[in-house]
């Protein structure tokens, strides 16, 4: 009879891949020598800090103080995600074995020599020196971090990291922001993604972005968020083709979206007006307003930049509103037939593959037809 044990040694690390919970893996390393060995790198390849962890300031010591004393388990490290950082800590006088917090923390990070992606976001607990200790492990390919800088750590740092592929920003003071053209400069065209999220901010402007336009010739993912002071010519700086009409002629003509399992759209602030008719019982057919036409325009954009588009699961679209009234519907007589066209389209291209369909701030129209046509029972409108 074969046993457990009797397996190939092969498979034992497609086994582990299906082990979830950081406790499994540590008993599975601790079975004998052999698992230990595919067990260790499986434990250690991402290490999460977060502010729900029970006894946070003890586990933070604790995993540095391993990071620091152990290597060859840092080296397995592939990411470290810092989304809470216990602030006291750092003014600590010294460990157990006399040794600064300070200099624990950065001996750790140093000995990570194998990681790939770094999230530090607990404002107040990012250095300079945890800055330049990262910027020096060569793998280093994503970063997130903290962008409030002031009295924590030298911007200036930023535009030491010349590998990286994916940058997060959360909350950039003005002198970060004024790192941004040096960062995208330095990184060679490796940047794939940037995301920068700020809270109603006016650091970010139209001519960052266009200072920062050259240096990411090959991006892929630009997100922003809560930057009032961008418009689309700072956006169309760093998305040079973003007019949809010839960004949905290029996506057919390359298939650029073919693969594409999910889009999420907001319509442009120049549709997000509502209609309004003074025509009556008995006049002529009224004309197509020119604000009619943006909205025919635009739709029939989106389908045929989606029409080549099979794999489609999640369609979802937003108006911006324009009041302060979030719940205020962009609809109106003009715009309800050219909505049921668009839904109509959306449901005869997707609706066979379609398992969620969003909505916002849109009328989808009184008979429900989407919902009703849609191929999937759990496609919300």
């Amino acid at each position: 009879m074969v046993e457990f044990l009797d397996l190939p040694i092969d498979i034992l690390p497609l086994i582990l891949a299906f082990v979830v919970k950081s406790s499994h893996l540590a008993a599975g390393a601790l079975v004998d020598k052999t698992w230990n060995e595919f067990a260790t790198p499986r434990l250690y390849e991402r290490v999460s800090i977060f502010s729900w962890h029970k006894d946070a300031k003890t586990k933070v010591l604790l995993l540095f103080k391993t990071l620091s004393t152990y290597p060859h388990l840092a080296k397995h490290v592939r990411r470290l995600e810092v989304r809470d950082f216990p602030k006291a800590i750092l003014h600590l006088p010294t460990s157990s074995d006399d040794t600064s917090i300070p200099d624990l923390v950065l001996e750790g990070i140093k000995n990570c020599k194998g990681l790939h992606s770094c999230v530090w976001t607990r404002d107040g607990s990012l250095s300079s020196e945890i800055l330049e200790a990262l910027s020096w492990i060569e793998p280093l390919r994503q970063l997130e971090l903290n962008g409030h800088s002031q009295g924590q750590y030298d911007p200036r740092l930023l535009a030491h990291f010349r590998g990286l592929q994916k940058v997060s920003i959360i909350m950039p003071s003005s002198a970060v922001v004024s790192q941004f053209q040096r960062m995208t400069k330095v990184s060679g065209g490796n940047l794939r993604n940037v995301t920068i999220i700020c809270k109603s901010s006016s650091v970010l402007t139209d001519a960052t972005l266009e200072e920062m336009a050259p240096g990411l010739p090959n991006l892929e993912q630009f997100f922003i968020t809560g930057c009032p002071k961008v418009t689309e010519r700072g956006v169309s700086a760093i998305v040079p083709d973003c007019d949809m009409r010839a960004f949905a002629q290029h996506c057919t003509h390359t298939n650029a979206l073919q693969s594409l399992h999910s889009i999420t759209l907001t319509t442009p602030p120049s549709l997000n007006t509502t209609f309004h008719s003074t025509a009556t019982v008995g006049d002529e057919p009224p004309k197509v307003s020119r604000l009619e036409a943006e909205w025919i325009a635009w739709t029939q954009n989106v389908n045929h930049m989606l029409s080549a588009s099979p794999h489609l699961e999640r369609f979802q679209l937003y108006a911006t509103s324009t009041s302060s009234a979030t719940t205020e519907l962009v609809r109106g007589p003009g715009l309800d037939h050219v909505l049921r066209a668009f839904w109509a389209e959306i449901v005869r291209l997707h609706g066979a593959m379609i398992k969620r369909f969003s909505v916002l701030r849109m009328a989808v129209g009184e008979d429900g037809e989407p919902r009703s046509t849609l191929g999937s029972s759990n496609a919300p409108a």
